[in-house]
């Protein structure tokens, strides 16, 4: 009996264990591929980043004002160190990725003002549910001088339980032609 008991317990900690750790992803056609360190962004056009700014986006291949960003639609950003009171330009060239990282963000709702209310339970009252995106950013490092940060894409926002990260395909999409993430596998190829 005591033996039975022991192998259960170091099953549940295996399983707990490694229910814990992110399993990684490596075919860049999966919905949860993130590209890893060492693959590229290749920015193939001239970017301009508006004065005040640090970030430039993108959406549907466009560059696009942040105040026409569709959160409900793949979207991307590059980043730039410095605030300029003039236009600033990521110009074209390869950047490598440092470090990837996937987060969550959320938008909370605002919930109108009550006075009093005869509600007593939450789940009669939705105001507060959040709306959520899965968020994969990129630290990019230059091999001669340059501005340029970081690229971020956000995937569609949605409810907690519905959100996924952008795939390679939707990023790719988002960037157009001003912009290229090539993987490990691609870069090889291409030389």
């Amino acid at each position: 009996m005591q033996q039975a008991s022991r192998i259960v317990v170091s099953m549940l900690l295996l399983i707990t264990t490694h229910g814990c750790s992110r399993l990684t992803v490596t075919d860049p056609n999966a919905l949860y591929f993130v590209p890893p360190p060492g693959s590229q962004v290749v920015v193939k056009q001239r970017l301009e980043v508006p004065p005040g700014m640090t970030r430039v986006y993108l959406q549907h291949g466009k560059v696009i004002p942040k105040s026409a960003r569709n959160d409900y639609a793949v979207n991307c950003n590059f980043e730039i160190n410095t605030v300029s009171d003039a236009p600033r330009h990521i110009e074209p060239g390869e950047y490598i990725v440092s470090r990837s990282q996937r987060r969550t963000d959320s938008i909370v709702g605002l919930e109108p003002v009550r006075v009093a209310s005869l509600v007593s339970s939450m789940m009669e009252r939705d105001g507060g549910t959040p709306l959520m995106f899965e968020e994969l950013r990129f630290t990019l490092t230059a091999t001669s001088p340059s501005d340029l940060r970081e690229l971020a894409c956000r995937g569609v926002m949605s409810f907690p339980a519905e959100i996924v990260p952008p795939t390679l395909a939707e990023m790719r999409r988002a960037l157009g032609d001003y912009a290229e993430i090539r993987v490990p596998g691609e870069i090889s190829l291409l030389h």
